[in-house]
């Protein structure tokens, strides 16, 4: 299920969602489709709110290790898309 879920995002991202944003790379890009938004920080984010309502979905997780899972989760997946 898991890489169906990512193989979905991908798709969704490069073949739709790029072509509504429409922002274009940098000039002396050896690409030329549009660049934005990357597809490692659409996965990213995909991922990240995959986990997180798996953790919210669970029911054998108590509300604090829940709590520092979703935590830990945003900690660590939105400066991926920040920093592009």
């Amino acid at each position: 299920m898991t890489i169906a879920v990512l193989v979905f995002m991908l798709i969704f991202n490069e073949f739709l969602i790029k072509r509504i944003v429409n922002e274009a790379r940098p000039s002396d890009s050896c690409v030329h489709s549009p660049g934005m938004p990357s597809s490692h920080a659409t996965i990213s984010i995909g991922v990240m709110t995959w986990y997180i309502c798996n953790v919210l979905l669970a029911k054998n997780i108590a509300v604090k290790p829940r709590s520092l899972r979703i935590l830990a989760a945003l900690v660590a997946g939105i400066p991926i898309p920040i920093s592009r």
